[in-house]
Formats: C-alpha cells, sequence, structure tokens
C-alpha cells in the first residue's frame, strides 16, 4: 500500500479484534517481499510480534516516559533507503501527555522511513495533540443501514451487476454523501476482514484494496466517481 507508506503517523480506531486482525495483515503488505504472502518468516514473525521491524508498545495502566524512551534511541539508527519500521501503540487512549509531548517533534517529522501508528478503541480520548498530526483510520461500524445498501451488497459479492446495471444502480443513489461512503467503506473491509479466515487467498485482495481506499476516501462531493474507480478496479 504506498499511498500508506507514506504516511508517518495514523491513528486507528475500532474494537481490539478489529485492530489486531487489520494492523497484523497492514505491516504484512508493507514488510513482506510478496505483500503479504501469509507464509514466510517476515509475516510469521509479525503474526507473532517478534519481527524486527516493528516495535509494539502495550501500557500497564497508562503509558509510562520509560516505555517511550528506547523509541528516541531506536530513532538514532539511520535505516535504509528502502527499510521500514513501525511503532505500534496498543490502547494509545492510555498515552499520557507527558509520553505524548516528548513524542511530537518524532511524529513531525521522523528520519525516513520510521512510522507511528496508535491503536484505540475510543478516539476522544487521544491526545489532541497526536491527533492533529495523524492520518485517522476509522474501523468502526457506524451504522447498520449502510450494510443494507446496494453498495455494501455489490463490494462484498454479495450481487454483481454488470458494469451498465452499476452505473444505474450508483447513478439512483440520491443520498450517497461523503459520510455514507466512509462508513460503507469501513462495513465493506469489516466484512473482507472477517471472510479472510474462511479463504484467505480470495479475500486478501479485497482487504489490501479497501484498506488503501480508507486512507483514501472520496474527496467532498465526488462520491459517485469514486465508486465507479472502485467498481472498475475490484472488476475490471
Amino acid at each position: 500500500m504506498p499511498v500508506a507508506s507514506q504516511i508517518p503517523s495514523q491513528v486507528w480506531i475500532g474494537n481490539s479484534n478489529t485492530l489486531k486482525a487489520a494492523i497484523v495483515t497492514y505491516l504484512q503488505q508493507q514488510l513482506c517481499n510478496s505483500n503479504g504472502c501469509q507464509s514466510c518468516i517476515v509475516c510469521t514473525q509479525i503474526t507473532q510480534e517478534q519481527s524486527a521491524s516493528v516495535h509494539w508498545l502495550q501500557p500497564q495502566g497508562n503509558y509510562k516516559l520509560e516505555q517511550v524512551e528506547p523509541i528516541h534511541q531506536q530513532l538514532s539508527y539511520r535505516l535504509g533507503q528502502h527499510e521500514q519500521f513501525y511503532f505500534i501503540f496498543q490502547d494509545a487512549q492510555y498515552l499520557s501527555a507527558a509520553c505524548a509531548n516528548s513524542l511530537l517533534k518524532s511524529i513531525e517529522e521522523p528520519p525516513r522511513g520510521y512510522h507511528f501508528i496508535f491503536l484505540t478503541n475510543r478516539k476522544e480520548a487521544v491526545i489532541s495533540t497526536i491527533l492533529s498530526r495523524s492520518t485517522i483510520v476509522n474501523l468502526t461500524n457506524k451504522s447498520n443501514y449502510s450494510c443494507d445498501h446496494p453498495l455494501y451488497l455489490i463490494f462484498t459479492l454479495q450481487q454483481t451487476p454488470n458494469g451498465a446495471t452499476f452505473w444505474q444502480i450508483l447513478e439512483s443513489q440520491t443520498t450517497l454523501t461523503d459520510q455514507l461512503s466512509y462508513e460503507l467503506l469501513e462495513n465493506i473491509y469489516q466484512y473482507w476482514l472477517q471472510h479472510y479466515t474462511k479463504d484467505p487467498l480470495f479475500a486478501q485482495p479485497k482487504i489490501e484494496l479497501f484498506q488503501k481506499l480508507l486512507l483514501t476516501p472520496p474527496m467532498p462531493g465526488s462520491s459517485k466517481l469514486f465508486w465507479r474507480q472502485v467498481y472498475l478496479q475490484l472488476f475490471s
């Protein structure tokens, strides 16, 4: 996912099971030479939280300054041209102001190849200075309505119309707002994450596509054009 790899700091929001599955898949896509094959040593080490390219952080209560001090030491090492390194903050809602302040400069302008990802189930509990410097990735399900939406059914392959029929369905969506489009992306992504255990080879390309789309959602007023392009990417 080249777009995501250019974003130095992200805040991911969702329940713990969803976040864990999503972040493991994401890291495998970024670090595996086969784009997340699930079977190589790189993918296995990520699943087991043993990758030398990932530093997992988990608070005991609130985060303490001594937990983030090794980050500064790691950042002093210059990575190779194509190397990537990820700091994963689990339960980022427990990041204290002191810890957040010690990281701000690094988050804003990290050395080449370094990335920060903050996982939380409550966006409002994350320090505002972290939020303001990060891209937000929301993996929560906000609306049951979107799971009954024609676009949800199409992109979860519960309905597979031809191009002409799809254009008609899309043009009939008079209430397709930017917010609803984002909810649809979230719910479609959740669907394929859940489908992964049943058929990983089939679900993996869909997970990659919709994870990328969550990071590049529709520009204001461009939802229909956005979904046309998604249809062409998935079905062409």
